[in-house]
């Protein structure tokens, strides 16, 4: 069988080979003969491009017809490009059924085509809107209150005094304070006449310190604790309902006290004092619980058998101090007393209370005590002290007891364990040294803090249900993860993923010289130290970063310590974060250095975790966005990546919609709220007069408009240049009104400055003169403010739903947030409608698209449904402020004067203008094609065919404002193929109003890089746009669609054309990626695969897939070589060369 299966092989791979060979001969073959026909390898008849002007350019406008070839379009008298096809009945929409609704299709939900993590945030983004409008909703509502639920920054007074050193020297000088207190207030009870200094200094000083530790429990709530004022006074309310009354009324009587206002009978009451021994109990138990949950347990131990000593001892102390008053008091009444029938007076004070410290020891043991009482007061002391003394000691004494006999039983059960390991390993001979590691490693381990002795899981646990088991699961994994805001946001009930998100962590025991992850290692997921002692390794060429003259901070509040070759990473340090959201090789190892324990979440059971909730995904997608844009802006190649600053991830948070969402009022947008006014009603008068210089005119605008100014809205968000680009909008619109030519052309250069004719021509279509003055200070109002729509901190004042876009942004801010935006509030009724009515028609319409030939007849009748609705009036407002928004775009580089309106664009601009009018009296259509048209006028091509139109359009996309440039763009499409062509003719000339169409978003980023690539070119970048239209066709994304214009984001496909260097591997890079139909549209993802094909480490070939690419692109250049050469009767075959078809009929 193993014979005759290599003899099978060998035969295939000599077929194989065969084929080849046949294949390389036919390719050889064709490439000949297309050379000897005088077509280059690319398809272009050689001689032909040196035609020049209109010869050029007339393209193959007889194409149709030729071996049964039917042109998809043709032109109308009006210059629109026709379907000569029926359109399939999917793309039709409701105008070309000629129905009147304008709904024709029911909705539906956006189809996954393929599982990956991207496609999850694009497909979660609708449902997530939702969601955060569900939150947004509920701002101000009482049911979004602190102690309902947890929050970014709801860690309160508890975490945060937790978190700061100086909180335990508070807690330390509590507990000294209260010590002094139970040692002396007894002992001033019994000696009140004690003169010394340092007692009478200590009771002057201890109520200003009382005092002041009720202003630490109210302030630190009210000053400190992030959150709205609501949200402080959740937190201090336990403290002013338990607390404070008695720490109030303590402090009233410590200033009676010490006025000696009581009289002595009264005195016992100062006692009550000790109740501030109820705060030693808390801040004992408080040491403990740190103890304990740093694991150490012995410690602990001690600390309990401790208490039970001072427990006895205290009120021992209490109770000698209280017997020796009661005799003073019988002395001041002429009683019988003790002290008298005993002389004790004769003694000194110290011996005087050990006299009485012994007598309440002998009252409650059998030891015989000489002293007995000589009154009913006396008496009935005797008695409290007999009933106080037994239970206590009885109930300490068997305190302390069983906590000894736990101690003896915890070390017997660790002996036991090790004998049995060691009997275990002599009975299977292990090797002696292996035997004395594992005898070392355990005694590390069950000497260790987390030591699994120690912790066990108690049996009750059997018995509770399980909802109660995984809440206290999600509780405890909740605290652990509460010092990152990132996933104190996701573990919050409200985003629901609490429990998924808690289970996909896994706690990970390592022993001593372990390592948790290495050198040159992927990464795989988040760790999360938890006790136990880590050892921190740099790798071999890269440094720690440096941040403000320490070492990055890890996530703890203690500093790393340096120990041999690495440092040591503290408990609760937050290690390799960066690998949850790319793929990341590591450049650090960390080893343990004890038995340690360590918290870790997978890629995959976080994405897992994540992918439950929209909300989450697009939360930790804006997250990771910001996080890896701080990190390559702050650190290199070089650096450690694996620990990150707080302040990068609080920024990163505070980048999120759902951190402002959790926590109403906790952005920092909530503090720029103005109730400043200014007055418009001269201010058109101030800067249209003639004589002020630029710099004046902008003071002006600043001085009226409150926004831009130094401290304005612009300069808190950290939004200064597009505070400029919206003065310099004003400084055109300015310039325009007053005639101002040569400002606006003061930085232009004289080949390409902008004529007077066309500047006085752009006035004339806009109307400027022709506008009242609330008109232009409507205009000039949104002109300041429009620019701050596009700041992600500002629209996140809007419901998630209005944040689309910057226009719906603006819209909703004119509309509702005059709190934030003096200049509107202060607006008078004439001006705001105007500002209202032009935003809403600059949400349908966006002129500089239309300029660019980016959109299409659909949104020309956007426009002229919105212009129906608002008036001729709002329409020529807003033609003023589109082309005062495009002068604007030059602000980054100079303010005097708009480079981008010189004469080219400007008579881009005009003719935009000019198709705009009297655009009611024309189909959409009609009024698209007739600027696309003009802007090949302007390139001297006459437009006869449809081809003609998509050249020109190519043209606006590409930029191309001269004709030399048009040339280049002819002869790239000339070696195109017919199905090529054809295809684009689609893609270009699809009206996305009768039939459905593509909107290519980004598409003019794409074929700027393409042209700009020498390595790709616009032909092969077209080549590869009718690849991807085609393979949208195919996953029918057009047909499923409920709008009109089915746009396509293209974004990541514009930014890698850019440097690659093969149109191959850009084709392999969309096989590899996602084509994602979502709510909004459609989205083409790259795969980490096809980033690894872009870089090189990922190399898809196929030797007979690219032989027979190759072929069929050569038989298609063949075809359309020998079309080209029936059509020219230029074309002569030299004496006895043979015909074209004999020459077709000898290759084949």
């Amino acid at each position: 069988m193993g014979g005759d299966g290599l003899e099978k092989l060998y035969r295939q791979q000599e077929a194989f080979a065969q084929s080849f060979e046949a294949l390389s001969a036919a390719y050889e073959g064709i490439a000949a003969a297309i050379k000897d026909l005088g077509v280059d390898i690319n398809g272009s008849l050689n001689g032909s491009s040196g035609h020049g002007g209109e010869t050029a350019l007339a393209l193959r406008a007889d194409k149709a017809g030729v071996q049964g070839h039917t042109e998809k379009f043709e032109l109308s008298a009006d210059g629109v490009p026709n379907m000569t096809t029926r359109a399939p009945k999917g793309r039709n929409t409701v105008f070309g059924k000629r129905q009147r609704s304008e709904s024709a299709f029911p909705p539906q939900k956006g189809m996954r085509l393929l599982d990956d993590w991207s496609e999850s945030f694009v497909v979660s983004e609708q449902d997530a809107t939702m969601m955060y409008n569900h939150l947004y909703g509920m701002k101000g509502t009482k049911t979004t209150t602190a102690a309902k639920h947890s929050s970014v920054h709801e860690l309160g007074l508890q975490g945060y005094v937790e978190n700061v050193n100086w909180s335990y020297t508070w807690q330390i000088l509590t507990l000294i304070l209260v010590a002094a207190d139970t040692m002396l207030i007894p002992v001033t009870l019994a000696w009140p006449d004690t003169d010394i200094r340092i007692l009478l200094l200590y009771f002057q000083v201890a109520p200003a310190f009382w005092i002041f530790d009720i202003l630490f429990n109210v302030v630190i709530p009210l000053w400190f604790a992030k959150g709205v004022l609501r949200d402080k006074l959740q937190i201090l309310r336990p403290y002013v309902c338990r607390r404070l009354p008695i720490d109030a009324s303590l402090v009233t009587l410590d200033l009676l006290l010490l006025g000696r206002v009581l009289p002595e009978d009264f005195r016992i009451f100062s006692l009550l004092r000790l109740i501030r021994l109820t705060k030693m109990r808390k801040i004992l138990a408080a040491f403990e619980s740190r103890l304990a949950a740093r694991g150490n347990i012995k410690l602990t131990q001690y600390l309990i058998i401790l208490q039970c000593i001072a427990q006895v001892l205290t009120v021992n102390h209490v109770l000698a101090c209280t017997i020796f008053y009661v005799g003073r008091i019988g002395q001041l009444r002429e009683w019988a007393n003790w002290i008298d029938r005993y002389n004790a007076l004769e003694h000194g004070g110290f011996l005087q209370y050990m006299m009485c410290f012994n007598w309440v020891i002998a009252e409650y043991t059998p030891a015989p005590w000489p002293y007995q009482a000589q009154n009913e007061l006396e008496q009935t002391m005797i008695i409290i002290i007999i009933l106080t003394c037994l239970p206590l000691l009885g109930a300490q004494i068997g305190k302390i007891g069983g906590t000894l006999n736990m101690m003896k039983e915890k070390a017997k059960e660790r002996d036991m364990v090790r004998r049995d390991l060691q009997r275990w390993l002599v009975k299977t001979s292990a090797p002696e040294k292996l035997t004395r590691r594992m005898l070392e490693s355990l005694d590390d381990v069950l000497g260790s803090a987390d030591s699994p002795l120690d912790v066990k899981e108690p049996m009750a646990l059997k018995f509770l249900p399980s909802t109660l088991l995984e809440e206290l699961r999600v509780v405890k994994t909740g605290e652990k993860l509460s010092k990152h805001q990132l996933f104190t946001m996701l573990m919050d009930d409200r985003v629901g993923i609490s429990g998924p998100l808690s289970s996909a962590f896994r706690t990970v025991s390592v022993v001593q010289g372990e390592q948790v992850f290495s050198f040159s290692r992927k990464a795989e997921g988040l760790y999360i130290t938890l006790g136990g002692k880590f050892l921190l390794h740099y790798g071999k060429g890269f440094v720690k970063k440096e941040v403000e003259g320490g070492v990055v901070s890890v996530r703890s509040s203690l500093s790393s310590r340096k120990e041999e070759s690495g440092e040591i990473l503290p408990a609760g340090s937050w290690l390799a974060e960066l690998s949850l959201y790319a793929n990341m090789t590591h450049s650090a190892a960390v080893s343990a250095r004890a038995y340690s324990k360590i918290l870790m979440i997978p890629v995959s059971g976080f994405v897992k975790a994540v992918r439950e909730s929209p909300a989450a995904v697009v939360a930790v997608h804006e997250y990771a966005v910001r996080l890896l844009s701080l990190y390559q802006k702050q650190f290199s190649s070089e650096d450690t990546w694996e620990l990150l600053p707080d302040e990068m991830v609080e920024e990163s948070v505070s980048n999120t919609q759902l951190s402002e969402l959790l926590m109403p009022g906790s952005g920092r947008m909530h503090n720029f709220k103005s109730s400043e006014e200014t007055d418009f009603t001269n201010f058109l008068d101030e800067v249209m007069d003639k004589a002020l210089s630029n710099e004046e005119v902008i003071e002006s605008i600043k001085k009226r408009i409150p926004e831009l100014r130094p401290d304005g809205l612009y300069s808190q968000l950290n939004f200064e240049e597009e505070g400029d680009r919206a003065i310099l909008s004003m400084l055109s619109t300015l310039w325009i009104l007053k005639d101002q030519y040569q400002d606006m052309v003061d930085c232009q250069r004289m080949t390409q400055r902008l004529t007077d004719k066309t500047f006085k021509a752009i006035q004339e279509f806009i109307g400027a003169k022709r506008m009242n003055k609330a008109q232009l200070t409507a205009i000039l109002v949104l002109l300041a403010l429009r620019g701050l729509s596009k700041s992600s901190d500002f629209s996140k004042l809007c419901p998630p739903s209005e944040r689309r876009n910057p226009e719906q942004v603006l819209s909703y801010a004119i509309c509702n947030l005059d709190a934030y935006l003096p200049s509107i509030a202060c607006l008078g009724p004439e001006t705001y409608t105007y500002v209202v009515n032009t935003v809403r028609m600059l949400s349908e319409f966006n002129f500089a698209q239309l300029l660019q030939g980016e959109n299409n007849p659909h949104s020309v009748w956007q426009l002229q449904a919105s212009l129906q609705e608002e008036g001729e009036t709002t329409f020529q407002m807003f033609l003023f402020i589109q082309v005062s928004i495009l002068c604007g775009v030059t602000s980054h580089i100079t303010m005097r004067g708009s480079m981008f309106l010189n004469e080219l664009n400007g008579r881009s601009v005009v003719k935009g203008l000019v198709c705009l009018q009297d655009i009611l009296d024309s189909d959409p259509q009609t009024v698209y094609w007739r600027y696309i048209a003009s802007r090949a006028d302007a390139l001297n091509m006459q437009v006869t065919t449809p081809s003609h139109l998509v050249l020109a359009r190519l043209a606006c996309l590409t930029r191309t404002v001269e004709p030399p440039a048009l040339q280049s763009l002819a002869n790239d499409w000339e070696e195109l193929t017919s199905r090529e062509q054809d295809a684009l003719l689609e893609v270009f000339l699809t009206d996305g109003h009768l039939q459905k169409a593509f909107i290519f978003l980004y598409l003019p980023l794409f074929l700027t890089n393409a042209v700009a690539n020498q390595d790709m070119g616009l032909r092969r970048g077209l080549q590869f746009l009718v690849e991807l239209y085609n393979k949208l066709l195919n996953h029918r994304c057009l047909n499923n669609q409920d709008s009109y214009t089915v746009k396509v984001d293209i974004s990541s496909l514009a930014a890698a054309v850019k440097d690659v260097d093969d149109v191959r591997v850009l084709r392999q890079c969309l096989d590899y990626s996602r084509i994602v139909k979502h709510g909004n549209g459609i989205t083409v993802l790259l795969t980490a695969e096809s980033y690894q094909i872009l870089s090189g480490q990922l190399v898809a070939e196929s030797r007979s897939n690219d032989m027979l690419e190759m072929l069929a692109a050569q038989q298609l250049r063949l075809e359309n070589a020998l079309i080209q050469k029936r059509k020219s009767k230029a074309l002569v075959l030299g004496p006895g060369s043979a015909k074209i078809e004999d020459v077709v009929s000898e290759l084949f």
